[in-house]
C-alpha cells in the first residue's frame, strides 16, 4: 500500500477557501485570482532561470517560435 503524501500549507488554504459555499461569481473570481497568481510565479521562475543561463531577449523570442516536438515512431 502506497502512503498518501500530506498536503502542504498552501494546499490546505486552497481547500479551505473552496470548501465554503460561494456564489458562482465568487468562485469564478477566486479561480481567476489563483490562476493569475500561479501564472505570475511561473513567469518569475522562467525569468530567473533565463537570467541564470544568460539568455538574451532575442533567444527567448526564438524559443517562443521553436517546434521541438518529436514525432512518434
Amino acid at each position: 500500500m502506497q502512503a498518501t503524501p500530506s498536503l502542504n500549507q498552501a494546499q490546505l488554504q486552497i481547500l479551505k477557501a473552496y470548501s465554503s459555499p460561494l456564489p458562482e461569481s465568487a468562485m469564478k473570481e477566486l479561480n481567476t485570482i489563483l490562476v493569475k497568481f500561479l501564472a505570475e510565479k511561473l513567469v518569475d521562475s522562467i525569468e530567473e532561470e533565463s537570467e541564470k543561463r544568460g539568455y538574451t531577449d532575442s533567444q527567448i523570442d526564438n524559443f517562443k517560435s521553436e517546434h521541438n516536438r518529436i514525432s512518434p515512431k
